[in-house]
């Protein structure tokens, strides 16, 4: 009778309804395959309700939900593999930390020497320039990251995504080598080591301190906007992590290379008249794009929104040049690479107290205000980098005219 059938037919399409579900789970990111699957089942209980079937429905969700804990077991488990096949393990933040402790660790030891090797053959009237060549690093690694990163991370996974940029990465090193060649041999200047003063007493020029902090005050800005920008954009505007990668990186590609290379070739150029006036161009910079800082954790369309991030964003490429340009002015040649190692460090150390207090502030807010909280939140950028430039106007008003 038709009863019969039907619990016939129930019984038959259950595992295929089952199968079906399991099937699109395994086609899609942990984070969205256990609701994509419970969309299947509840289209499909809605098609038998609909043929006449509906009395059986109990049976075949108990079929879908023994179902749903086991297929969600074996993703746990295979989340738990992958990581354990990279290292990651149960304790995934630790591993990953020292990680990026290594990358750190990388960076700090070339960039002194690279800036001292600017300054050994640049007259100081001219060094601004070739440091901004130099710190272009940051903005085209930058854009390759979000863009490639982003667009590996939406396709492949997170984790396969660090596999492969660390592996191009280090693939690089051996072909910087290959282009550039055994370079020509600087002279070495006799220095007395007794004489140098410790690098602590550097820290007494006032000028210095205030272009430390400045510096410091821009990094923690900075910081805070690499870290939680990309979750901004995909909380408060709903951009997917390719969309954020592919645009977001264009955006702060282009105007941090731009920003960088006029600001170097402006500082430049001004500080031929005086000493200070590298100071005064990142002041000036960082105040004009201090409302578009601001306005972009407040404008409700995606596209100003990218754009306000991406120029925030060239604050923290477009300052170091000048910093340093100035800061090797107050040191003695044998502690160029010193003074700037100084710079790095409070920058760093100092720096990572932004995305600490951002995470902080957004936690406060969740409650209150949502998703909209790390937008709120991420304030803090611009009060930052108001600080900065009273510092930097602290240091050019403490910058000696004769410095050199």
């Amino acid at each position: 009778d038709r009863g019969a059938g039907t619990e016939l037919d129930v019984e038959r399409l259950a595992p295929l309804a089952v199968d079906a579900r399991a099937d699109d789970v395994g086609g899609h990111q942990v984070g969205r395959e256990l609701q994509t699957g419970e969309r299947s089942a509840d289209d499909f209980r809605k098609r038998l309700d609909r043929q006449g079937l509906g009395h059986t429905g109990h049976a075949l969700e108990k079929n879908v939900t023994a179902s749903e804990q086991s297929r969600e077991n074996h993703l746990e488990h295979r989340v738990l593999a992958d990581d354990d096949a990279l290292g990651l393990g149960q304790d995934r933040g630790e591993v990953v930390a020292r990680r990026r402790v290594g990358v750190a660790v990388g960076e700090a030891g070339s960039t002194p020497a690279a800036h001292a090797y600017v300054a050994h053959n640049f007259v100081p009237e001219r060094r601004t320039a070739p440091l901004a060549v130099i710190t272009l690093a940051i903005p085209l690694a930058s854009a390759a990251s979000l863009i490639g990163g982003g667009l590996l991370a939406e396709n492949l996974g997170w984790r396969t995504a660090f596999v492969i940029m660390g592996g191009l990465s280090v693939l690089v090193a051996p072909l910087v080598l290959m282009v550039l060649g055994t370079r020509q041999t600087m002279a070495v200047a006799q220095v007395d080591a007794a004489a140098s003063p410790p690098w602590w007493k550097l820290l007494r020029n006032p000028a210095i301190v205030a272009i430390v902090a400045g510096g410091a005050c821009v990094s923690a800005a900075g910081y805070s906007l690499t870290t939680f920008a990309p979750a901004f954009l995909m909380r408060s505007h709903q951009m997917s992590l390719g969309e954020v990668g592919w645009q977001y990186g264009v955006a702060s590609g282009l105007t941090g290379i731009v920003g960088l290379l006029l600001i170097g070739r402006l500082a430049d150029a001004l500080s031929a008249r005086d000493a200070w006036w590298p100071l005064w161009t990142v002041a000036i910079m960082t105040a004009v794009l201090l409302p578009i800082s601001a306005l972009a954790f407040l404008v409700s369309n995606n596209v100003p929104a990218v754009w306000c991030i991406a120029l925030s964003y060239v604050i923290g490429t477009a300052y170091m040049a000048p910093s340093i340009a100035s800061l090797q002015r107050l040191v003695p040649a044998e502690q160029r690479a010193t003074a700037s190692a100084i710079f790095l460090f409070f920058g760093a150390t100092v720096g990572s107290l932004g995305p600490f207090l951002t995470g902080l502030i957004s936690d406060a807010l969740k409650a209150e205000l949502g998703t909209g909280a790390l937008g709120r939140a991420l304030l803090i950028v611009p009060v930052l980098q108001t600080l900065a430039v009273v510092c930097y106007l602290v240091a050019a008003r403490r910058f000696p005219a004769s410095a050199d």
